[in-house]
């Protein structure tokens, strides 16, 4: 089980960071695990992060080529936010991809510069059957980034 939290920083000026951390913990079928899996991705070039959890196999394939492909400036440059474009990425990614796995992927960024800044918050899942997208509310004071569980034993406790 994957422990996943986002957490914004808010000072007197407003939103002033986000964050995403993760465990590193894979548990296998047999009950074997290895604690060197990465769960959390972070672009170079534009501010995105990304993290996961669920089954591993498909987020961790396609994160670092999303990652990738902002940081050459081919998704995502110079828009707004870039949720909706990396939310299709990730889909056509996902076509033809030979299981039905259940996974969250979020998706975090910041637009502006400074004083301007603004940060968002999205959360796209596949249940095993069909894709579906939010986006998270932002505090406005430091701590963690709360989501709205719609099933107690299936979600993490905070995102």
């Amino acid at each position: 089980m994957t422990s996943i939290a986002a957490w914004a920083g808010v000072d007197s000026r407003g939103q002033s960071s986000l964050y995403i951390s993760s465990d590193s913990r894979i548990s296998f079928p047999d009950g074997t695990s290895w604690d060197q899996g990465r769960k959390v991705f972070a672009c170079f070039s534009e501010p995105h992060i990304f993290g996961y959890w669920g089954r591993i196999e498909f987020p961790a394939l396609a994160l670092p080529l999303i990652a990738d492909r902002i940081d050459r400036g081919l998704l995502a440059s110079g828009q707004q936010n870039g949720h909706d474009d990396i939310y299709q990425a990730v889909r056509r990614l996902w076509k033809g991809y030979p299981t039905s796995e259940r996974f969250s992927i979020v998706h975090g960024t910041r637009t502006g510069d400074n004083m301007t800044s603004r940060f968002s918050l999205t959360v796209m899942a596949y249940n095993g059957q069909r894709w579906s997208r939010r986006i998270v509310t932002m505090p406005d004071r430091s701590g963690l980034v709360p989501e709205r569980r719609q099933r107690p034993a299936a979600r993490p406790a905070c995102l």
